[in-house]
């Protein structure tokens, strides 16, 4: 009976009568809209993009890769494909998407995993998207210091140190310039964020969610704004991207 069933999906897929991805885990260097969807959905130090003759924008010759990727959270793709990415990543693993709102839309629902699983901090999501052990951009070594973390990209066979963790106490200023320092990174989010007037503890529960489920749309903004023009190198979504993107993850449940 199954090779009955598959056999009668594949001829309605060759008559056309069945579509079929055909882009699923394609490995791609850039989304091919990026410079026109950063036009409409980001600015760079407060200023309006605008498209240069030479290719990029006017007001900077940055192209970060996230940028380019219309993943303005620079989120991996997982087993089941992210959303508006058709399955599509880049050579480091990150999802490609065909609108950045998706992109927007991903850090919403993974953030919802997260809170589900009781990760709610600032600390604690900065550690879980920065951790102590990869270096900044996830290069095997990177100003003299390596990447300790499990998966790939390692340090060559031999690499003596330092490397990229947890320090006992205060990560040093050389740390931070080579590798995440997730405790420090949480204190650059919680820029402007306010819960009864006083700026959070990194410690504290950011309540992201109601207890409906519902995601605190000010509070997203914010956090996401200082989240993604650090990750972004000065590039910042605008409100309205933002706001799409939560419309789009919807209710944490």
């Amino acid at each position: 009976m199954k090779n009955c069933v598959k056999a009668l999906v594949i001829m309605l897929f060759f008559s056309g009568l069945v579509p079929m991805a055909t882009n699923a885990n394609e490995v791609v260097s850039e989304a091919t809209n990026w410079e026109e969807q950063a036009v409409r959905s980001l600015t760079y130090k407060g200023k309006r993009l605008t498209l240069s003759d030479r290719g990029g924008f006017r007001e900077t010759e940055k192209k970060p890769l996230c940028v380019r990727l219309n993943n303005y959270g620079c989120v991996k793709q997982g087993d089941a494909p992210w959303n508006g990415s058709d399955g599509r990543r880049d050579s480091k693993g990150h999802a490609v998407f065909n609108d950045p709102g998706y992109s927007v839309r991903a850090v919403v629902r993974d953030y919802c995993t997260k809170h589900k699983g009781g990760i709610r901090s600032a600390v604690e999501l900065a550690n879980a998207y920065s951790p102590w052990c990869d270096t900044l951009g996830s290069i095997a070594v990177y100003k003299g210091w390596g990447r300790s973390c499990s998966d790939y990209p390692k340090p060559p066979s031999g690499f003596a140190g330092p490397f990229c963790k947890r320090p006992n106490g205060e990560p040093t200023e050389k740390q931070c310039a080579s590798c995440n320092c997730p405790n420090r990174l949480a204190k650059q989010w919680l820029s402007g964020f306010e819960r009864d007037g006083n700026t959070p503890s990194p410690y504290y529960d950011l309540m992201l969610f109601d207890s409906s489920g519902k995601p605190d749309e000010a509070a997203f903004t914010i956090l996401l704004k200082n989240k993604m023009r650090i990750e972004l190198g000065g590039f910042e979504p605008t409100d309205a991207i933002i706001e799409r993107g939560i419309s789009l993850a919807g209710v944490c449940r």
